[in-house]
């Protein structure tokens, strides 16, 4: 049993630990300097109320539920940081609740100008009260912190997010700024968003008017990049005009407890958006996205590492990948690829809840995007999918879903091409304590190219219902342990829904979601 504190969430006054998973415990309980200071039935933690520039030592126990101790780790040192000085930039003199142009100049200087300034080991806060403003460009060694109450709202006008280049669906593009961005071409080290305040995108305006202009793609609401030491606490992030959260070239990553909701706007109204992913780590590796929330009108997280010849050329992969203890509304679930030139690699979705989502999660990669997907784990998921919005179609076939010919219309599954460069590879992927029911899409699908089969896949203690049955095609070294799939299609599910005490996966009629 390993405890794991990553250096990037440890701040002055709290610090994000989380462990390997234990079969067959009931709790684990958290202990400092020998002293028991927290229960979890998770395998992670924030620990908050801690001492600036504090050294403790932490170690994590198993306990069955017999109350008997199974494992512990071996103590973890860890230091807490020196007090952060602070620079309040509403008391600086932001004006809340307008978005005239004049407003929006105001805000963005002034916000700029205190991010500019900020010291290293300083924090940029943003008091309570909505504050219009264009994009803010952040650096290393700071905190931003947007207090309870805070939001910061992009403006109507994407002249207020100039240009420039960043990777746009895996290759370097031309695109509209983001509402946070680093700067391009700038390392940064030690970069902190927290706070419980709302990172607003605007993306019901901006999300038509970026569309329709021939300047540049649309924006994501943050695009974070070249950063070491990247951690995202509490915060909100809502209503992208394309992806919400795009971290790329970023190392050692951690994100607990925050929400991202996109494609849909505050009144819970779709506002047309599509390719609306709400995360993509993109060449990143030594990530953990923790015990967050996560709505979106595509990918609900999506792993990406470049495309095509550029994604070999550059050639960072993503790895070393962690998500765990997350809940998923709506979208595509936890994603690998399709953009996955420079290779994704060891990758555990764990422990995490799925309503109506179509899929737990889709490895995806087609001809001619090569790259490899391979050491992928989903354990102890659950999916439930009663939104017809979300059904099978060519780019998503399945609740369990792996595919090689991503997105084609009708694939050839019995003549094979030659192999080059650009044929892509996808192994060695596990699903195992699975629970699905959706009466949308199949599910199991798993399809590999007749010229490159996938190859080892492990099924283990699925249980699962859907429209139809379990598909599996042009795939080498499967393993299938204590499998059972049961139909469950549309009408079969209208029936359940009025028959009180039809069987299902989970429960009788009576208890299904709604």
């Amino acid at each position: 049993m390993i405890l794991y504190i990553p250096k990037e969430a440890v701040t002055d006054t709290s610090a994000v630990l989380y462990w390997d998973k234990v079969p067959g415990a009931d709790v684990y309980r958290i202990y400092r300097d020998g002293e028991l200071v927290a229960e979890r039935k998770e395998t992670d933690g924030l620990l908050e109320g801690l001492k600036p520039a504090e050294r403790h030592l932490f170690q994590v126990k198993a306990f069955a539920p017999d109350g008997s101790c199974m494992v512990w780790s071996p103590e973890v040192p860890m230091t807490t940081e020196a007090p952060e000085q602070v620079i309040s930039a509403a008391n600086a003199g932001l004006i809340p609740d307008r978005k005239d142009p004049e407003t929006v100049r105001h805000n963005t200087q002034l916000l700029q100008k205190a991010i500019d300034g900020c010291p290293a080991g300083g924090t940029v806060r943003v008091d309570a009260g909505q504050y219009v403003c264009g994009a803010l460009f952040l650096h290393g060694e700071m905190t931003l912190r947007l207090e309870e109450g805070a939001v910061l709202k992009a403006s109507d006008d994407p002249a207020d997010f100039p240009p420039f280049e960043y990777r746009y669906e895996g290759i370097l593009q031309k695109n509209f700024a983001c509402l946070i961005n680093t700067r391009p071409g700038v390392q940064n080290r030690n970069l902190r968003i927290t706070g419980s305040g709302t990172i607003h995108a605007n993306g019901k305006v901006l999300f038509r008017k970026e569309l329709d202009s021939p300047e540049a793609n649309r924006s994501n609401a943050v695009c974070i990049q070249n950063t070491e030491g990247l951690y995202l606490e509490g915060i909100t992030i809502r209503e992208a005009p394309f992806w919400c959260l795009h971290p790329i070239f970023c190392s050692h990553v951690t994100m607990y407890g925050i929400h991202v909701i996109t494609g849909r706007d505050e009144n819970g109204a779709d506002y047309g958006q599509f390719n609306g992913d709400g995360i993509d780590p993109d060449s990143c590796s030594y990530v953990a996205i923790l015990n967050s929330e996560i709505e979106s009108q595509d990918d609900c997280i999506a792993v990406k590492a470049g495309r095509y010849d550029e994604g070999r050329r550059v050639g960072i992969p993503s790895e070393h990948i962690r998500i765990s203890n997350c809940q998923f509304f709506r979208g595509f679930g936890a994603a690998m690829g399709s953009e996955s030139s420079a290779g994704i690699r060891d990758v555990l979705v764990q422990d995490c809840i799925f309503t109506d989502s179509f899929s737990i999660g889709a490895v995806k990669n087609r001809r001619g995007k090569s790259g490899y997907i391979e050491d992928i784990v989903y354990d102890a998921c659950t999916l439930v999918n009663r939104n017809p919005k979300y059904r099978e179609s060519k780019w998503f076939r399945g609740a369990i879903y792996i595919d090689q010919t991503y997105g084609t219309d009708h694939p050839d599954l019995v003549h094979p091409v030659p192999v080059d460069d650009n044929t892509p590879y996808i192994g060695r992927i596990t699903f195992r304590n699975i629970r699905v029911s959706t009466p949308y899409g199949k599910p199991i699908y798993i399809c590999g190219l007749p010229e490159r089969h996938i190859d080892g896949i492990t099924l283990e203690n699925i249980d699962a219902e859907g429209k139809d049955g379990c598909i599996i095609i042009n795939a080498d070294h499967v393993r299938m342990s204590n499998v059972s799939v049961r139909l469950i299609g549309e009408e079969r599910e209208r029936q359940m829904r009025t028959a009180p005490g039809a069987s299902s996966i989970f429960g009788t009629a009576d208890t299904l979601p709604a």
